[in-house]
């Protein structure tokens, strides 16, 4: 039997994919985001610029929140549009971006079915 390593990228790789952080576009620090997170027990708390602003993701063993740098409001991909227009700009950054429709359309579908099982698991 023969295994094949997982493709991945290396660090130098993996930062020129991300946008540069506006760090003049928030005020708020990583002690603040965990606090109005709140998620007990934080244990990673990480910065990222998205397309749609500075956004806070914090870690904890069972949950994850994002929260946006300016304001700490939620700052969760709550529409299929929204994921699509995030995931265009970083595949655009990256050279990759995609032009077919139907690669539009999945990512939506993808997105909304996700919304949908999250739903279902927060009743039960």
């Amino acid at each position: 039997m023969h295994s094949v390593p997982f493709p991945t990228l290396t660090e130098a790789e993996r930062f020129a994919g991300l946008a540069p952080i506006d760090f003049a576009r928030f005020s708020h620090d990583p002690v603040e985001a965990v606090g109005a997170s709140g998620i007990a027990g934080a244990t990673r708390v990480r910065l990222l610029q998205r397309s749609d602003g500075p956004v806070y993701l914090v870690f904890a063993r069972l949950a994850v929140k994002a929260l946006r740098a300016v304001g700490l409001a939620d700052g969760a991909v709550t529409s299929g549009q929204m994921a699509l227009a995030i995931a265009t700009d970083y595949a655009r950054r990256r050279q990759l971006a995609p032009s077919d429709a139907h690669v539009r359309t999945d990512v939506v579908r993808s997105v909304d079915r996700i919304r949908r099982v999250r739903s279902f698991l927060s009743v039960v």
